[in-house]
């Protein structure tokens, strides 16, 4: 069990307090601020979400603060293996993107738990262009899917995603009909589903 004083020191709880320092309140399972900037002589705000995403909980953690966040246990992959990270130089040389395999199973795993239908519409966009546009082939990618998610999670996704769904995602980004069903009927047939 994690020390108080070790918890408190924490990078998350480090996170935490730079967001309340900086005016943002907690919303749910997220942070939140009201930005307000002036448009044509009038004042207009907007609100700015930070998700909070972390790897797991030290079992002390609900002692000091009732709130949890987003967990991924996929994150400890991204960040204990360099080979689970692309790189992306051109922006900064200390900015890395998780690879394709695993940001398509954190994108499988969302959509079997997301009951917003806007926000599922989003992880099927998401997922598609995963699988699509990874610079590496469809089946390779898959394959290297396999090693992040189990076959059953996929199996709740074919039950969840119909017609509708790839038909409005679909539209969403401007791809031409069927083509999400192809991928992502693919993508089933790859986990023999």
């Amino acid at each position: 069990m994690m020390s108080k004083t070790k918890l408190t020191s924490s990078t998350l709880f480090k996170i935490i307090h730079l967001l309340e320092s900086e005016d943002f309140h907690v919303d749910g399972i997220r942070y939140r601020k009201d930005i307000t900037y002036v448009a044509k002589d009038e004042k207009e705000s907007f609100p700015l979400y930070i998700d909070i995403i972390v790897n797991s909980y030290p079992s002390s953690y609900s002692d000091i603060i009732p709130q949890y966040f987003f967990e991924e246990p996929l994150l400890e992959e991204i960040y204990r293996n360099r080979q689970n990270q692309v790189e992306i130089p051109q922006i900064s040389h200390h900015l890395f993107m998780p690879i394709p395999e695993i940001l398509s199973a954190i994108k499988i795993r969302c959509i079997t738990g997301r009951d917003i239908h806007h926000k599922r519409v989003k992880d099927i966009c998401d997922l598609y262009s995963l699988l699509f546009y990874s610079p590496k082939s469809f089946k390779s990618t898959v394959e290297g899917l396999k090693k992040y998610i189990a076959p059953d999670t996929v199996r709740q996704v074919k039950g969840i995603i119909d017609e509708k769904l790839m038909r409005e995602s679909e539209e969403i980004i401007g791809e031409p009909p069927g083509s999400m069903n192809t991928v992502i009927s693919n993508l089933f047939n790859e986990f023999e589903i």
